[in-house]
């Protein structure tokens, strides 16, 4: 999650909040989530909270606040590293990247994310807030590498319905 001065910017901050609550509502008990959010440093929030955590994921939500720089590109590969040391074999291992996009993942950060991800398949999706063209442009092409998806959210009208389908898409029938 990123919580960078950029995401002031508008009301993007409280749309990615809102979003964040809609994709906790429909969360299962068998879902771990691991909150990890970005600024000046990458930091973990909450480690490996159960879905039916949902008053304590909500609460992290309700919690966030956007101040310093962007360290997108850290943030991609170190929740890499967190969903590599909790990776469920057949599970649906998925990092869900809520950013408004203003930094680079650069060629060598996107050899560096390949080569850790090995044969573990660990889809990197873009959840993305706000309408600057190049920014849109990079979480595309994010997701892509990651071979997750892009959903780019505008408002909140949109993100329930959007978040949705991102959850059905990914989640894997048991």
């Amino acid at each position: 999650v990123d919580v960078s001065s950029s995401m002031k910017d508008t009301s993007k901050l409280k749309v990615m909040q809102y979003a964040l609550h809609h994709l906790i509502e429909v969360l299962r008990p068998s879902d771990k989530v691991t909150f990890i959010t970005y600024a000046d440093s990458v930091k973990i929030l909450r480690e490996g909270l159960s879905g039916k955590d949902k008053q304590e994921l909500n609460d992290v939500v309700d919690r966030l606040k956007a101040k310093g720089l962007t360290k997108g590109n850290k943030a991609i590969l170190f929740s890499l590293d967190v969903a590599l040391k909790n990776y469920i074999s057949n599970g649906n291992n998925q990092i869900i990247l809520a950013t408004d996009g203003k930094f680079r993942f650069c060629p060598d950060d996107q050899k560096l994310y390949l080569t850790k991800q090995g044969d573990k398949q660990v889809k990197l999706s873009t959840m993305a807030f706000g309408n600057d063209k190049d920014a849109m442009k990079n979480l595309k092409e994010i997701a892509q590498i990651g071979k997750g998806n892009f959903i780019h959210i505008k408002s909140r009208a949109k993100a329930h319905e959007q978040l949705l389908e991102e959850v059905k898409q990914n989640s894997l029938i048991r």
